[in-house]
Order: structure tokens, then sequence, then C-alpha cells
């Protein structure tokens, strides 16, 4: 009889490890698969420089350059998208989709219609939450400088032949009406940011028949306030 136990114990502690062995299995066959995918998509993305998991707030301001006028860009912020918009995965592989209908003379990101709000309102948070904190400021009482800037969400490089990358472009009103209405200087005096100069002045346009003609307001409008 005890032999018999002995027996039947070995058999299920054998099972038990065939079992957890399967398991083990799965689990590795599983990790392989999702980094192979991960891999592949981050090479794809490499290889055809472009990136879709990221996001780049970059502003854009002039400099003097003699008698002409320079367009900057500068990166503000980098995020992953699901930093932005909070692990919406709904959300977010509509805004990749939209960003892969972009091209080069139509490089605005246009979102469904049902996803406007909260792609607008993920941008704006991102901004205020780091260049609005003289809010509390005003309330106590000190000086505040405040200023309203312009965001469009653009999938476009900086350069002809740069990366191709999601971006929220941020600009002041004025510098954005000003290179709009002056395409001509601005083009001969950035020459080799000839595509970002068309580029502003695709959302000039967006922003001028948004006015006009009362589409939905894909520019969207941010407030910051700073102690002086």
């Amino acid at each position: 009889m005890q032999t018999l136990d002995t027996f039947s114990l070995a058999v299920n502690m054998s099972a038990f490890g065939l079992d957890v062995l399967k398991e083990v299995l799965g689990w590795l066959i599983g990790l392989s698969i999702s980094a192979g995918v991960l891999w592949f998509l981050a090479h794809r993305e490499l290889l055809g420089r472009t990136f879709f998991g990221r996001i780049t707030f970059s502003y854009l301001g002039l400099e003097e350059d003699g008698d002409s006028l320079q367009i900057t860009i500068d990166t503000m912020l980098d995020k992953h998208l699901s930093d932005v918009w909070l692990n919406n995965r709904v959300l977010l592989r509509s805004i990749v989709s939209c960003a892969q209908s972009c091209t080069d003379d139509a490089p605005i990101v246009i979102p469904e219609a049902h996803h406007l709000y909260h792609v607008k309102s993920g941008i704006r948070h991102q901004i205020s939450e780091r260049y609005s904190d003289g809010l509390v400021d005003r309330a106590l009482g000190f000086e505040i400088h405040k200023e309203e800037l312009l965001v469009a969400l653009c999938f476009s490089a900086s350069k002809p032949d740069g990366v191709k990358k999601l971006r929220a472009l941020v600009v002041r009103p004025d510098i954005l009406q000003k290179v709009g209405t002056q395409q001509e200087a601005f083009e001969k005096a950035n020459a080799k940011q000839l595509h970002l100069v068309k580029t502003i002045q695709a959302i000039h346009k967006r922003w001028q028949e948004e006015k006009d003609q009362k589409k939905d307001q894909l520019i969207t409008k941010v407030r910051i306030y700073r102690r002086k």
C-alpha cells in the first residue's frame, strides 16, 4: 500500500511539474512574441524615418538675421502618446491613423469629430500644467504676464529630408499671422527650412478658415500665466 501511495504521489508531482512547465513556457513564448512585435515596430519606424509612438511639443519663434527673419523651432516637451492621452487605446489608434493620412501638402492632423475635444484637451493640459503656474500667483496678488498661444497637431518634419514626427506646434498668433501673410519673404529667407515654412502656412490657412467659416477648431488656444 505504501508503495502505491508513493507511486501515486510521484505521478501527481510529475503532472504538477508538467503544468508548471507549460505555464512557464507559455509565458516565455508570449514575452518573446511581444518583444519581437515591439522590435519590429521600432525597427520599421526607424527605417521609414517616422515615429508614431511619441509626440514632440515644439515652439516656433522668429530670430533676426540681418534684414530677414529666421524661423526657429525648439523642443518644449517630448512625451509618449499614452502620457498625453492616458492610455486611451481607441483614441491613440485614431490619432495615429489620422497622422498616417497626412502628406507634405496636408500636414495637419484632423481627428475624427467625436475625438476632437479629447485630443485638444490632452494637448492643452500638457502645456498648462507646466507654464500656467502663475494662476495661483495672480490670485495672491502678484503681477502676472498672460500670453495666448496657438497649438496645431501636425505630422511633419522640420526639414525636407528630416524625420517625420507627430508634433504639437506651438506659436504666438502674431508670429503665425506674420509668416502666413508674408509667404514669399519667409520662403526666401528660410530656404533650408522651406518644409517648415509651408507647414506654418498650412496652419495659418486653417486658422483663418476656422475663424471665417466656423469650421471645427483644430487650432487649439492655450493661455499661460507666469509671474513677472
